[in-house]
């Protein structure tokens, strides 16, 4: 396979097909991606018989091969399009909908062939087939997928994808479709009639019972870079009420699954963190304000079965990762609410070193006084009855609880939640307007303005946050990943008309790929995509960042994409202790007497030193909350914060003076650098040190106000532990010391 690219110009975007195999080239900002997938008589299986390689700078960078795993049942393709068509629409006529359609809705005058809005013909297997075709669940065998638009849109349901085998002429499956958008503008739309069926609501009701999703196995493919690995088969959603989770239950060889990182880093989960500093919260709108959950024209029942799932999976990541997760999703106790969402961001902001926030939800917003503000639904959601505000939570509200620089990870999947442009106008709408903030992200970071770093003057991490994440991280330690304009349902198949996976596959993938394995934000983007789709997300391809969210009208959708902003080398994985173990169990002490005592680190004298029992990455973002007792003689001599320790001869380190002047060092090789900068803060109190060394730069705050940004090359040559220390005579208590590692990218 590898020669049939001897006369190709990889420098080049090429598709060829060549025998039974398709071969797609891309090049793009450094990387080529090279794909082969299994083609015949039109027929395609693009995300299922592929292999895959992507370069980076020349560089193998990934490979993924999942042809010899994927068989073929049959080419034949007895059923012509027209033949699937007719099919499909008898199918879908006998379909029992979610939501009761009109009574003339499926009459032929209102539904036929020219409500077929796309077809496909693809291979697929029969792992969320209504019957499976093989003893092998992963054999493949030719599809015709037909998207059907319904009359008129009842709610967010619009359509419905029939998929039928090609060789036989059965139905495969059937899927509702469902849009997060509203119907686009002049689109027929129903008054909705609610369906009476105790028997559907009863299955869904049970806001605590993940029995049912939970026979659905998480789909994992455990990288290897020799052999193959294990993993297990999921059952994909099937539409029909009478087995809305069809459990399935197989060993199977795995797919052999390699990432050659450039970076070499190990792909092998990695103990948690010695004592929990960091929070994660995770939130999700039932829009339970929409009606009861078997008749709710906001957001399937599959769809709020399968976010109350991904919501278990992801704080279970979390914990994983280190931190103290709370699903908070629906109706979940204490669950969704407005009032519980602000109190969450709030008091986890205020008691937690580091937090991640994650919602799955409807979104955009409302003006009050004529000013725009975005927002996301609580679990009644925003109905547009009564007052508006009501249900939503809105990035004026959000800014006044979230704290400066305590979200590091927020994750927000609702449409519009990354938007930096009123909704109408197109003008920029970020940043603080007459009625307050402006933007989710702005609200989440407490003030940093999404820009382009290259052409922003002035451009710092203390108020601007990188547009892109990726391609051009910021310095600082927060991520924050959303939508511009519309974003997928969960139970969505991405890309249409041929994605076999949706997108709570990609999500699940994501965030265990970065929770738990040490690689950053950026690589678990890469490694997420590359199984689903054997493309990087670095591919402008990919198909998470080229989506709609809906099929039935596609002009307006232009902007469906992802949007990840700030610095993505993070890893989410980090370093954390708050001592309320009450113990300093992970740390080695080098010099003095040190204790803990409710929850403090204490140094019990002068000259005490104690350090992380681990080393971290030459890139760093440290922050330590610390309190001098008592002070000697010296100015400097209080407690200090080492961000960068591998011995006396070579630190980085803050500390706050007797006066209040903050004083960053830096010692290479015995020799000493100071920078120092005046400060309205007292040693005497609790204060926060931030030390940000990213590359040959450091930055420092105190409390969330930047105060020092220095340049100088041995910031970069070395790396070492973390350490704290007191000096001379001085005693001290320190606390909830976290260090945000970095990826190669």
């Amino acid at each position: 396979m590898l020669m049939k690219i001897d006369d190709v110009d990889v420098n080049e975007n090429i598709t060829r097909t060549i025998g039974n195999t398709q071969l797609e080239v891309t090049s793009y900002n450094g990387y080529t991606s090279i794909k082969w997938y299994y083609t015949f008589d039109g027929a395609v299986a693009p995300y299922s018989k592929f292999v895959s390689l992507v370069f980076k700078e020349g560089f193998l960078a990934g490979f993924i091969d999942n042809w010899q795993f994927y068989n073929i049942g049959t080419t034949n393709i007895t059923f012509s399009r027209e033949e699937a068509i007719t099919i499909a629409l008898e199918t879908a006529k006998t379909h029992s909908y979610s939501l009761k359609l009109d009574a003339n809705a499926l009459e032929t005058q209102n539904f036929n062939e020219s409500n077929i809005r796309w077809t496909s013909l693809i291979f697929d297997d029969s792992l969320d087939a209504d019957k499976t075709r093989n003893e092998d669940l992963l054999t493949l065998y030719p599809v015709w997928r037909v998207g059907i638009a319904l009359d008129k849109w009842y709610g967010h349901l619009y359509g419905i994808i029939v998929d039928i085998w090609a060789d036989t002429g059965e139905v495969r499956y059937v899927q509702e479709a469902w849009s997060t958008l509203p119907p686009p503008e002049g689109t027929p739309r129903a008054d909705i009639t609610p369906v009476e069926d105790e028997v559907k609501q009863a299955s869904i009701s049970g806001g605590n019972n993940l029995s049912a999703i939970m026979l659905v196995v998480l789909p994992t493919l455990i990288a290897a870079i020799t052999g193959t690995a294990s993993f297990w088969l999921h059952s994909k959603k099937n539409s029909k009420s009478s087995h809305l989770l069809k459990p399935r239950s197989l060993k199977i060889g795995g797919i052999l699954f390699c990432f050659l990182i450039l970076s070499a880093i190990a792909l092998a989960p990695i103990a948690t963190v010695s004592a929990a500093t960091n929070t994660a919260v995770i939130w999700g709108s039932e829009s339970t304000g929409a009606g009861p959950p078997n008749n709710n024209w906001r957001k399937s029942e599959q769809e709020i079965l399968y976010q109350r799932y991904v919501a278990s999976l992801i704080k279970g990541y979390f914990e994983t990762g280190g931190y103290t997760a709370y699903n908070h999703q629906g109706i979940l106790n204490p669950g969704s609410s407005k009032t519980q969402i602000l109190y969450d961001i709030e008091t986890y902001s205020d008691d937690n070193s580091r937090v991640a926030f994650v919602d799955f939800d409807h979104g955009v917003g409302n003006s009050k006084n004529g000013e725009f503000h975005f927002m996301f639904e609580d679990n009644v959601g925003t109905m547009g009855e009564g007052d508006p505000w009501e249900n939503g939570v809105y990035d004026m509200e959000i800014y006044y609880k979230a704290e400066k620089c305590k979200t590091t990870f927020a994750f927000i999947s609702t449409c519009m939640s990354s938007r930096l442009t009123h909704p109408e106008t197109g003008q920029p709408w970020q940043g603080w307007g007459y009625y307050g903030a402006r933007g989710l992200p702005y609200a989440f970071t407490r003030g940093r303005m999404v820009k382009d770093k290259g052409s922003t003057p002035g451009f710092t991490i203390f108020s601007h946050m990188s547009d892109d994440a990726y391609f051009d991280p910021d310095d600082g330690s927060q991520v924050y990943i959303g939508f511009p304009y519309g974003s997928p349902s969960l139970t969505q198949p991405i890309p249409y008309p041929t994605g076999s996976h949706d997108y709570w596959e990609w999500v699940d993938r994501f965030f265990k790929q970065a929770l738990f394995y040490d690689i950053s934000v950026n690589q678990a983007l890469d490694h997420a995509c590359f199984e689903i789709w054997g493309m990087w997300f670095a591919n402008p391809y990919v198909p998470i960042r080229n989506f709609t969210a809906h099929w039935d009208e596609v002009g307006d959708q232009e902007h469906c994409n992802i949007t990840v902003y700030g610095n993505g080398r993070i890893k989410l994985e980090n370093f954390a202790d708050d001592f309320n173990n009450g113990n300093y169990n992970g740390w080695t002490v080098s010099q003095g007497s040190w204790t803990v005592s409710s929850g403090k680190l204490r140094a019990q004298q002068g000259f005490s030193l104690i350090r992380t029992g681990q080393q971290f990455t030459t890139n760093r973002h440290v922050r330590t909350k610390v309190r001098t007792l008592t002070a000697g003689p010296d100015s400097w001599d209080v407690a200090w914060v080492i961000a960068k320790y591998l011995s006396s001869s070579y630190q980085v380190y803050s500390l706050l003076h007797k006066n209040g002047d903050v004083e960053l060092a830096l010692i290479y090789n015995g020799q000493t650098l100071m920078w120092t900068a005046s400060t309205p803060f007292s040693p005497y109190n609790w204060n926060t040190i931030d030390i940000d060394i990213v590359g040959t730069k450091a930055y420092v705050s105190v409390n969330g106000n930047s105060y020092l940004k220095i340049t100088h090359s041995w910031f970069d040559n070395f790396s070492g532990y973390t350490a704290l220390r007191t000096f001379t005579s001085s005693t001290a208590e320190f606390d909830d010391i976290t260090v945000v590692n970095e990826g190669s990218w």
